[in-house]
């Protein structure tokens, strides 16, 4: 869902969509200037001549250029920003990086995505529980829980998400690490608004369009809630290495007859359903939790299956939905921009 314009926005929601408009076209001047175009492609140079001198080509590292990105961004922004800084954000709740202006607190996660192993991610945003405070309806049964505050010391707390988009010769592989370029068909950079929880009624409360991932619930909160996981047999051992004979069989029967015998206290209450990776999932409609059949063990031999309490972890916002934004006048103003770094004017 899009910005809405048709209602009457309240003073701090104009404050706030002030204030996001403020840090974007801030931000673009930072991240689009010469300066951090130059000191990318340096990073990126200097990475891979570094893969070239690895004796045996042992780099050992599937996105070679995350972690010094990261670097990057927080040189350029306590750089950019350092008459206006107060304080670093205290919370570790919170993205990449995370610093107290005098107006509000700057959060930005950096994003290194592979155009061989991340092709989906250049479709749309995905975006963990502590990137952004957004208040979301249910999605397709599941309920969003954000993990990031709204406010600090009375400061609203404003999202960003910067992505560097690169490719390499074969997925899992540093060996060819580049930066995108005009002719690979995808701008190599975007920067990226994500609305505030108090703007969430001006989206109607609707950016997610799905999840990426699902992950267990920690153990206060299965504690909290009176829950536990279920072990529901090896894979291999009780149902001959068919998957079809088991919990993670398509047969909607089967995993019915091995949810009842393995798991009697919940089993009443349970129903079942496939999540948006086709895999089965199972709501306790009495606590309204939700399980995932998990297929566990060690690295070289995965065939324990276990009934896991879950809930959705990953979010995917579509660019559309953030593209298109209005401040407080009602003007428009882009959410969501992409460029190429070697475009830059130097």
């Amino acid at each position: 869902m899009k910005q809405i314009t048709q209602i009457e926005y309240s003073k701090n929601q104009k404050k706030l969509l002030r204030l996001e408009k403020k840090y974007m076209c801030s931000l673009l001047k930072c991240f689009k200037s010469a300066k951090f175009s130059k000191l990318t492609n340096e990073l990126v140079y200097n990475i891979q001549n570094l893969i070239k001198e690895s004796v045996e080509f042992d780099w050992n590292k599937a996105n070679p250029i995350d972690v010094t990105f990261e670097r990057l961004i927080h040189y350029t922004i306590y750089s950019y920003f350092k008459d206006t800084i107060v304080k670093p954000y205290p919370s570790s709740i919170s993205s990449d990086i995370s610093v107290v202006l005098d107006d509000a607190v700057l959060n930005i996660d950096s994003k290194t995505i592979s155009l061989v192993s991340n092709g989906v991610d250049f479709k749309q945003l995905q975006i963990g529980q502590h990137q952004f405070s957004f208040n979301n309806k249910t999605v397709k049964n599941w309920e969003y829980r954000t993990q990031l505050a709204d406010y600090f010391e009375n400061k609203p707390i404003i999202n960003f998400i910067l992505t560097l988009r690169y490719t390499q010769d074969k997925k899992g592989d540093a060996k060819g690490f580049r930066l995108l370029k005009t002719g690979d068909g995808e701008k190599n950079m975007s920067l990226s608004c994500v609305p505030h929880q108090s703007l969430s009624e001006l989206f109607e409360n609707d950016i997610i369009k799905n999840f990426k991932n699902f992950t267990e619930l920690s153990k206060i909160a299965k504690s909290k809630l009176g829950i536990e996981r279920y072990y529901l047999g090896s894979l291999k051992k009780d149902w001959s290495g068919n998957k079809e004979n088991g919990p993670q069989s398509t047969n909607i029967n089967v995993v019915k007859r091995i949810l009842m015998d393995k798991v009697p206290k919940i089993y009443e209450n349970i129903e079942l359903f496939k999540t948006f990776r086709d895999e089965w999932l199972a709501l306790d409609k009495a606590k309204n939790v939700r399980y995932k059949i998990k297929l566990e063990g060690t690295s070289n031999n995965k065939d324990k299956l276990s009934l896991v309490p879950c809930e959705a972890n990953t979010a995917r916002i579509e660019w559309g939905t953030l593209a298109d934004r209005y401040d407080m006048d009602k003007l428009k103003w882009s959410g969501h921009t992409e460029w190429d770094l070697n475009n830059i004017q130097k």
